[in-house]
């Protein structure tokens, strides 16, 4: 399948979610406002990438939804957790080199016969 055919079935698959039912899609325009209800949008994107039919899969079952669209998220968040972790520390530790490089500016100032001259 090349590139121009991924594009061409993608924007046929958009063209009936629009098409077929116009409600279901403001439906889930409004749920994806709403804290926490935008959890079912998650869910519905969950069961639309797993059924592999030609045309979008109906909005039934509000509850199971939620429940995937929870799933996503706990997944996404234990994911996240290593990176914001090795994020945390990094910024941790170059805000502590700073601050050590901040100290021995003043301390090379403080005693001028320390200071190089280049």
């Amino acid at each position: 399948m090349n590139l121009e055919e991924v594009f061409n079935e993608s924007f046929n698959y958009t063209q009936r979610f629009i098409k077929d039912d116009f409600g279901r899609y403001v439906v889930l325009a409004v749920l994806s406002v709403i804290p926490v209800l935008n959890l079912i949008v998650l869910g519905y994107g969950c069961k639309v990438v797993k059924e592999t039919s030609p045309s979008p899969p109906k909005l039934e079952n509000f509850v199971d939804l939620w429940i995937q669209g929870l799933k996503v998220v706990v997944v996404t968040v234990i994911y996240m957790l290593i990176p914001i972790i090795l994020i945390t520390l990094s910024f941790y530790s170059i805000h502590q080199f700073r601050k050590i490089e901040f100290f021995w500016f003043f301390h090379l100032h403080s005693y001028p016969q320390l200071t190089f001259h280049f």
